[in-house]
């Protein structure tokens, strides 16, 4: 799925939730639809897709800044703090 497909279904989800949430706050009657499977669904979907964006668009912002660097190949000067990894350096003792 590409940005525009995933932030439209993120967005129909969110309106089915708000929906379920909103024909839920009705007083109980014996017998009357339980939207809470809906409910639960919904925010398993929104969880999922919503993660896919944020990937998306990490993606898009990668791809986006290393084109910026007029094809030299290096990453970006500037890489947010949560993507960057780092690498454990060995412990060296010093104990003999």
């Amino acid at each position: 799925m590409d940005l525009i497909e995933t932030s439209a279904a993120l967005g129909a989800c969110l309106l089915v939730l708000a929906v379920a949430v909103a024909l839920d706050r009705r007083p109980y009657r014996p017998g009357k639809r339980n939207y809470v499977p809906i409910m639960i669904v919904a925010v398993a979907a929104i969880l999922v897709l919503g993660r896919h964006l944020a990937a998306l668009l990490a993606h898009s912002w990668m791809t986006l800044s290393m084109s910026n660097q007029q094809g030299s190949g290096a990453w970006p000067t500037k890489i947010p703090l949560s993507l960057r990894t780092t690498i454990p350096l060995p412990v060296v003792s010093t104990d003999r």
